[in-house]
């Protein structure tokens, strides 16, 4: 989802998530009751469906830096802050003395 409509997204997961979970709790010892172990097999087979759309769906996040993951989910960079593996491999330096001269100055301004 963007960023413009992410909490929308994340707060109807969460409530989907929720009911389904509320729901599964009162049919499962139905299930149970009239088709007995079988009902087992029913939902290892939920588990093995949501494991292999998670194994395809899933992005890897570890190790990017938020502005990189904001790149992979909106396909476009919102910064100007360069990436940790284009400095990391010396094609970009960061100007770290102008950036503690910006500090001071606003340090300074604040008080």
């Amino acid at each position: 989802m963007n960023y413009t409509i992410r909490a929308n997204g994340v707060a109807l997961s969460s409530f989907s998530l929720n009911a389904f979970a509320l729901i599964f709790t009162f049919i499962m010892p139905i299930g149970l009751g009239n088709i007995g172990w079988k009902m087992y097999i029913i939902n290892a087979s939920w588990d093995i469906i949501v494991l292999v759309l998670i194994a395809i769906y899933w992005v890897e996040t570890k190790g990017k830096t938020l502005e990189e993951i904001d790149t992979l989910f909106e396909g476009e960079k919102h910064s100007s802050v360069p990436d940790i593996e284009v400095i990391r491999k010396g094609k970009e330096k960061i100007d770290t003395e102008a950036i503690e001269e910006q500090l001071t100055t606003e340090l300074h301004q604040n008080e």
